[in-house]
């Protein structure tokens, strides 16, 4: 927790309970590890691609990383 406490300190990510944050991460993931056939046949889909599965990848980073305010430290210089 301490290094998510950093980042909020240095103004790279919004101020969350880290203990909370890191639950949402570990839930979503461990969702799609759990779930994955279900998944698929949700989308309608024998199988992800690779894209798709970069897609899917790309749209959780961005529903739970960035939707807290986390900023690449190298977008700050």
């Amino acid at each position: 927790m301490i290094v998510i406490e950093g980042w909020i300190a240095r103004g790279l990510l919004a101020p969350v309970d880290p203990q909370t944050f890191m639950f949402m991460i570990w839930a979503i993931t461990q969702h799609y590890a759990d779930f994955d056939a279900q998944i698929i046949a949700l989308k309608g889909k024998r199988a992800l691609t690779n894209k798709a599965f970069d897609a899917q990848t790309e749209e959780v980073v961005r529903l739970v990383i960035r939707a807290h305010g986390a900023v690449s430290p190298n977008a700050r210089q």
